[in-house]
């Protein structure tokens, strides 16, 4: 059960972390029925007094690219996704779909409510920096609905720390051993998400 109470010290908590100011502006394709689409990108918003476009999830999954053009139109700061759908925007839009397109105005975008791929972060960075998007946009996050939504958040603006692991160790002992270079091992990379609210 969560109370009123315990959703405005997780939004609170949340615009002291990621610096929300007047002059911010959301765009979210995330269903309201997950805690990230009706806490994150629909009451934090309203709790903030800042525009909030909300689209419907089919929209994004059907033509990724609309996302992308919402926070172009509306100069969208904030949105957020799960990792999926930075992959899903790699994989599905072409460039002549975003022709004139500026990701400009877009500081920071939630990665969170499964793994973040650092694979996919690297990717989605390389594709749309040529259309103003900054290589600190991407916010790896985790959280929960026992703790309203946002547990873990990193500092914004902040370069990902990704952690390269010795994966046959971390298979065989469970110890996260640091990876060396030119081993003929694999390594596992794990994306940091900060430090608790």
């Amino acid at each position: 059960l969560l109370t009123h109470a315990n959703l405005l010290a997780n939004i609170r908590a949340v615009t002291k972390r990621i610096k929300i100011v007047p002059g911010d502006v959301g765009v979210s394709w995330l269903p309201l029925y997950h805690d990230m689409g009706l806490i994150g990108c629909w009451l934090t918003p309203f709790y903030n007094a800042m525009p909030a476009v909300i689209m419907s999830p089919l929209t994004f999954l059907t033509r990724p690219e609309r996302w992308l053009w919402a926070i172009h139109s509306h100069r969208a700061t904030l949105s957020a996704a799960p990792n999926f759908a930075y992959e899903l925007c790699v994989k599905k839009i072409k460039d002549s779909m975003i022709t004139g397109i500026d990701l400009s105005s877009w500081r920071l975008s939630f990665n969170g409510a499964e793994a973040v791929s650092a694979t996919t972060i690297a990717r989605f960075n390389k594709m749309f920096e040529p259309f103003g998007l900054k290589n600190t946009v991407i916010y790896p996050a985790y959280g929960l609905a026992e703790s309203s939504v946002a547990l873990v958040l990193p500092q914004p603006e902040q370069e990902q720390i990704i952690d390269r692991v010795d994966q046959q160790f971390l298979e065989k002992e469970q110890i996260a051993r640091p990876y060396q270079e030119g081993s003929h091992k694999k390594a596992i990379e794990f994306v940091c998400v900060g430090t608790a609210l």
